[in-house]
């Protein structure tokens, strides 16, 4: 949409938040194959901080017309006693600004937006179909407290809230200066059941892990690889290599250093002594 564009072109650059606007343009891409297969529901996230990716998501919703459900925002916001690891801090009044600003009027009302203001360790599942009008999301976004504990947490919220066909994100499971994201993650990984419909990891890249049940998993990754053009241009770079087992696509921009190019993972810093850009 126009929208949508403009606020990669304009807007993204001037909200405070931590997410690449490739990640936006891989979950645009990820979103249309959704509505294509008229896999419906609205968008959620736990951790909103600013508004930063949630305004990508309502837009996305909002782009899904007739078919959209609702945005729901969970942050603790204002009770920054229960950010027990600062990992981020977010900010109610910033953040219905800056929604209203790059989503629009329409993001914001009551039939389109659903604001919890709590800790994630306390939703539940019921909870999200509850606050979304008794409809599932079909993209969930997990960037909330950083520690193992809440990141299992909300994982299994996520994965149990989510529509047929749902997508999981979490936040920075290769960032160094966060060690609980991954603990959190294989822990619920592996506690899952092999009867239930199992999540898998399908997507590497940008900060960002993308989970899915396995049913889609690789249907998504066939869906990245074909519109990859659409994500980057000549500098990106996509592998396939195996996260917890599975199959995934990993995208990264390709680095170029003094003595030779290198492809950095996320996560990854650039070797010490070269010069990169």
């Amino acid at each position: 949409s126009e929208a949508l564009d403009r606020y990669m072109a304009e807007g993204m650059s001037d909200v405070i938040g931590w997410f690449d606007m490739q990640c936006l343009l891989v979950l645009r891409v990820l979103s249309a194959y959704q509505l294509s297969e008229e896999i419906y529901g609205g968008v959620a996230e736990i951790g909103v901080h600013h508004g930063k990716s949630f305004v990508g998501l309502g837009l996305l919703n909002m782009d899904a017309g007739s078919s959209k459900g609702i945005a729901l925002a969970v942050d603790v916001f204002d009770a920054q006693h229960l950010n027990t690891d600062a990992s981020g801090e977010g900010d109610l009044q910033i953040f219905m600004s800056t929604l209203e600003a790059w989503c629009g009027s329409e993001c914001v009302k009551a039939e389109n937006l659903k604001v919890l203001s709590q800790d994630s360790k306390d939703l539940t599942p019921e909870d999200v179909v509850d606050a979304m009008g008794e409809t599932k999301p079909r993209i969930f976004s997990v960037d909330g407290s950083h520690t193992a504990e809440a990141t299992y947490v909300d994982m299994k919220t996520a994965t149990q809230a989510v529509n047929k066909g749902g997508i999981v994100i979490v936040d920075d499971y290769f960032s160094e200066g966060w060690p609980g994201v991954s603990e959190g993650v294989i822990k619920f990984f592996y506690e899952q059941s092999e009867t239930e419909d199992r999540f898998v990891p399908f997507f590497i890249g940008f900060n960002k892990v993308m989970f899915a049940s396995e049913e889609f998993a690789s249907i998504y990754m066939d869906t990245l690889h074909s519109q990859q053009a659409v994500i980057g241009d000549g500098t990106l770079q996509v592998k396939i290599q195996l996260m917890l087992g599975h199959p995934v696509v990993v995208m990264a921009e390709e680095v170029r250093c003094k003595k030779h190019t290198r492809t950095l993972l996320p996560g990854e810093a650039c070797p010490a002594g070269m010069q990169c850009s």
